[in-house]
């Protein structure tokens, strides 16, 4: 009989420990209540800030202009310099660098480089080719909001015949916007 008492007991105790806890949870909720509203805010502030990272990465390459210019003039340079019809030294091999003296005069120039849309200004130690002469009648980059205008130097070898010496190479390159 007294384990039955004992029994009895513990199952009151444990009835009053549940009671304790639904009384606490019902005058808690309202902690509960703000704790998930507070969760929801931060959950929304996150969604919020994601989504519009989303757009600006979206819309910001749809608004932005590309200058292709630089690009068309960089390669222009690289085939003036490399290309085995225009500048560069071939003896077997094309040499890149190194610039075949006999190949730089305005006719070789002018079929390696068949362009009407720019004006080229070409310098090997101070001797001076203009192509396109209908673009390079002004001085050279006179008005930069009509005209994209590049210029860049190269430290070449320059070849003569059986020689080899140091020069400088000037690419002056122009094209109305």
């Amino acid at each position: 009989m007294k384990s039955l008492f004992l029994v009895g007991a513990k199952l009151a105790e444990v009835e009053r420990k549940i009671n304790f806890k639904m009384n606490l949870n019902k005058k808690g909720e309202i902690f509960n209540l703000t704790k998930e509203w507070i969760l929801w805010i931060v959950r929304a502030i996150v969604f919020f800030v994601i989504f519009s990272i989303i757009i600006i990465i979206i819309y910001i390459p749809l608004f932005s202009q590309v200058n292709a210019d630089g690009l068309k003039h960089s390669l222009l340079r690289q085939h003036l310099i490399y290309d085995k019809n225009c500048l560069a030294y071939e003896n077997d091999k094309v040499y890149p660098g190194i610039v075949d003296i006999k190949k730089f005069n305005k006719d070789n120039l002018e079929k390696c480089f068949n362009s009407q849309d720019h004006g080229v200004q070409v310098t090997l130690n101070n001797h001076l080719i203009k192509l396109n002469e209908k673009l390079n009648k002004f001085e050279f980059c006179f008005d930069k909001k009509s005209f994209y205008c590049s210029n860049q130097t190269f430290y070449i070898l320059i070849k003569n015949n059986d020689k080899t010496e140091q020069g400088k190479l000037n690419i002056a390159i122009m094209n109305q916007k």
